[in-house]
């Protein structure tokens, strides 16, 4: 195949998206707020979990079971304690991007429960690898708040449903090691989020599965894997 021809053929198969077009896609996906939805959460790996999140409730997350067993009250005070202190700062850094939104949009308030994928992934590096009947696939970069350097070591992928047109999955993944923290290598991160329709315009979370592995302090290895399917959907508005 000639140069030329092969040049053509990459600037086909790679393309850059429409803004507006993609825009319209990931304000779809941010409809999604736990704030409006009950449901339960599966969650497989160093411990198996059941889960049940319920906006209404207080505390709103509940512990079912742990590795198949009921907790122990001392299990359940540590799993209470553990929840709180996650809300404590999910609020605290929704007011700070609430803060910061309020001074180019008046009356900006913090939401902890929605869903933004603007806040990981850098819009203007969206360009489309891929295409079949059912899907398009975008290759990203992704945006770490202060954290550039590991940034530069990552890469991205989502999966745009052509008929519902939303993000059905969207992956982050290493294309080279990096070191997250002194004496830690990472060799391989990989996680992928996958999404679900739950009703008009609404698309929340199917499923996440995480994998890391790398090597801390020299001679200590890591192989960590995670998965947590996300069902039993109910809207509380």
């Amino acid at each position: 195949m000639k140069v030329a021809s092969l040049l053509f053929l990459l600037v086909a198969l790679i393309t850059p998206v429409q803004a507006a077009d993609m825009e319209l896609v990931f304000n779809r996906m941010n409809n999604f707020s736990s704030d409006e939805w009950a449901f339960t959460v599966v969650t497989q790996g160093e411990d198996d979990l059941i889960e049940q999140f319920d906006p209404r409730a207080d505390p709103q997350w509940s512990l079912f079971t742990i590795n198949e067993k009921t907790p122990t009250d001392k299990e359940l005070k540590r799993y209470n304690k553990e929840k709180a202190k996650e809300k404590e700062e999910e609020e605290a850094e929704a007011e700070a991007d609430a803060e910061a939104e309020a001074k180019a949009v008046d009356g900006a308030q913090a939401d902890t429960g929605r869903l933004d994928l603007h806040d990981m992934v850098e819009m203007s590096s969206l360009a489309k690898v891929e295409e079949t009947d059912e899907v398009e696939i975008y290759s990203f970069d992704l945006i770490l708040d202060e954290e550039e350097k590991i940034a530069k070591s990552l890469a991205g992928k989502l999966w745009v449903n052509k008929a519902d047109n939303y993000i059905e999955r969207l992956d982050f993944f290493n294309v080279e090691p990096f070191s997250p923290a002194v004496s830690v290598t990472v060799k391989k991160l990989h996680t992928s989020m996958y999404f679900q329709k739950l009703g008009d315009n609404v698309f929340g979370p199917k499923k996440l599965v995480s994998e890391v592995k790398g090597k801390a302090f020299v001679f200590k290895s890591f192989d960590e894997r995670e998965q947590q399917e996300f069902k039993n959907y109910v809207s509380v508005k």
